[in-house]
């Protein structure tokens, strides 16, 4: 994967990572989707405090719709904020993450296919 990032300012960082899917439905149906996660991180205190706190915001799966036969479905998404220390980003917190884009998940999928 390719990941482009730049500091917009001393207080603002912005970043997008384009993907390509191809998923396969019971080893029958394939469906490919061209989508992008974007996410920006902002700086809210100055000088040597700067980066003691860190907002972040995110988007995962901005795209298309992916298809299977005749059957268009919208990618999962994930909306997130974020404020803390950088240090603090411990695993318990993308578990967190994690049932957040489960739940966004789940019904979104058409099962006509």
């Amino acid at each position: 994967m390719l990941s482009i990032a730049a500091l917009m300012n001393k207080w603002i960082s912005i970043g997008i990572t384009p993907k390509y899917i191809k998923s396969t439905l019971v080893e029958t149906y394939t469906g490919t989707a061209v989508a992008a996660d974007a996410g920006i991180l902002l700086y809210p205190l100055p000088g040597d405090y700067r980066e003691k706190l860190i907002l972040r915001s995110g988007h995962h799966n901005l795209g298309q719709r992916i298809t299977y036969r005749s059957d268009a479905n919208n990618l999962p998404q994930l909306k997130f904020c974020w404020i803390g220390h950088p240090g603090l980003e411990e695993p318990q917190i993308w578990a967190l993450t994690t049932s957040a884009q489960w739940k966004a998940f789940q019904g979104k999928i058409s099962d006509t296919v």
